[in-house]
């Protein structure tokens, strides 16, 4: 993994980049698309993601959408917007402006940095379901993975969450986020735009310290060479880990999970204990967060995935936990309705005309969120 962290030219600069888009594109399994779509904000990571974004695409023969989150909290933000716009034409690339129409009076400033970025990702999660785009690039460096790793570590986030942002996750479903700039500094993109000649726009909420990653940004430009460096190679390291862990969590739920379509699975219990502690505790994690339908993974660690494979728990996360000899039967709690676990118990294991195996070529989701991610 090389972190950008000085100026070079050009030619190096877009190469890099279409290196990465092309791993990036092999990682999330889409060969065949005709389509991608850019969020930009008009600042200098997003302006330079664009431009990359605008070359590459057209060497491999593909539209490409631009779109821009107006979300109304300042008077410049529409102004911003047609910059954007008006930069789009001159590329020749369609742009759409999207704008968040919120009752501002509702929101709190506490939960207004995390509202945004909700409704951000919806109206862009919605253009591009319109649009039928499967593709969308964000504009992430590693400045920005810098700052989540001090807020999380503050936070005593696992070494997973410690580990960062991915390069790849799902939007939806369907919808895969791509960050190909996370390799890069802001520093070098800024230098790749003005040796472009290139413009951008300056958020002065970015400057806002009221916004804890502001506050965090502006701890870390205190950092010297040497803190970066050592920052940098902690999170690369749990990055790496956080890959093989779920690599092998993936690769074991295809081969030894089952799902029903009526939102149940099996496990293969034999198998399943062979794994890594952390292997298995991955596992249980994805399948309850996944079959509970909840909006975010209930964190299993190695303690609490004993006591669920001791029989100690039978209840996580919206999810009624049952193990029967050599099987982990894992059924979506229904608690108005108690019969309904014994019904899916008694013909999971029967009825094999309900169940999905898992490959590679058919992957089966019960949540909005793919299951089978793997964090890069």
């Amino acid at each position: 993994m090389q972190i950008w962290n000085r100026f070079i030219d050009d030619v190096s600069t877009l190469s890099f980049f279409c290196t990465e888009m092309d791993r990036l594109m092999i990682c999330c399994e889409k060969k065949s698309i005709i389509s991608i779509c850019v969020a930009v904000s008009g600042g200098p990571d997003s302006m330079s993601l664009l431009m990359l974004a605008v070359k590459w695409a057209r060497i491999n023969s593909l539209f490409i959408y631009c779109v821009t989150v107006d979300h109304r909290l300042r008077s410049e933000s529409a102004q911003e917007a047609e910059f954007v716009a008006d930069f789009c034409k001159v590329l020749n690339i369609t742009h759409k402006i999207l704008p968040w129409n919120r009752n501002q009076d509702t929101i709190s400033p506490g939960k207004l940095e995390s509202l945004a970025r909700e409704a951000r990702y919806q109206l862009i999660s919605e253009f591009c379901e319109n649009n039928d785009v499967s593709i969308l690039l964000i504009g992430h460096t590693w400045n920005d993975q810098l700052e989540t790793f001090k807020m999380r570590k503050k936070a005593g986030s696992s070494a997973s969450g410690l580990a960062g942002m991915s390069q790849i996750r799902s939007l939806t479903w369907r919808i895969k986020l791509l960050r190909p700039l996370l390799h890069f500094t802001k520093k070098h993109l800024e230098d790749f735009l003005k040796s472009q000649n290139i413009t951008w726009k300056i958020d002065p909420m970015n400057d806002q310290s009221s916004f804890l990653r502001v506050l965090y940004r502006k701890r870390i430009m205190q950092y010297n060479d040497e803190e970066i460096s050592s920052i940098s190679n902690k999170i690369m390291l749990l990055g790496k880990r956080r890959n093989e862990i779920e690599t092998a969590a993936v690769c074991f739920m295809k081969r030894f999970c089952a799902f029903s379509s009526c939102g149940s699975a099996i496990v293969e219990k034999g198998p399943l204990l062979t794994e890594e502690k952390v292997v298995q505790a991955e596992i249980l994690k994805r399948m309850v967060w996944n079959i509970g339908m909840k909006r975010y993974a209930r964190a299993i660690n190695e303690d609490l995935c004993d006591q669920i494979l001791s029989k100690k728990i039978n209840t996580l996360g919206g999810c009624l936990l049952k193990i029967k000899k050599d099987k982990i039967f894992i059924l979506k709690e229904n608690r108005q309705n108690p019969s309904a676990h014994t019904w899916r118990l008694s013909h999971m294991g029967q009825n094999h005309k309900m169940m999905h195996e898992i490959n590679g070529s058919n992957l089966f989701c019960l949540n909005k969120i793919n299951m089978f991610d793997v964090f890069l």
